[in-house]
């Protein structure tokens, strides 16, 4: 499953981790994408664990090679505004997660990148959930 948030985040709110701890009731996250280096601060302050990885390769170097959907309860992707690796990303997040969040990244329009993302997901049978309300974080 892939629940898609709406707008760009032009900047990253200091309660952002605490906000996806309670809608999502989970111990280990998975964070990819530009600037989530803050984001691992702020769930480490929370004494929740989570992986950043910045690129594809990064990704690929910290993400165990048995992964399965069950180790991470769910992965969190700030794609950018340039179709960069999107097919291997999303292959790589669906070896190792059931649930997806889709956040798009600043200068990324929406319009045009987040129907090419859930393109990639919907081939390996991700399929988009729009209902997820993500208001708060908004």
């Amino acid at each position: 499953m892939c629940s898609v948030f709406r707008s760009p985040l032009h900047s990253l709110r200091p309660d952002f981790a605490q906000i996806v701890s309670r809608m999502f009731k989970c111990d280990r996250f998975l964070i990819v994408g530009d600037g989530s280096e803050q984001l691992q601060e702020q769930f480490a302050a929370l004494g929740r664990e989570a992986i950043v990885c910045e690129s594809f390769a990064d990704l690929k170097q910290k993400l165990p090679r048995d992964c399965s959907e069950e180790y991470f309860q769910i992965a969190i992707w700030f794609y950018s505004g340039e179709e960069r690796d999107d097919d291997r990303i999303a292959e790589e997040l669906s070896r190792c997660t059931s649930e997806v969040v889709l956040i798009p990244g600043t200068g990324a329009d929406v319009a045009k990148r987040r129907p090419q993302i859930v393109e990639s997901f919907r081939r390996i049978g991700f399929l988009p959930d729009y209902t997820c309300d993500f208001s708060e974080i908004d």
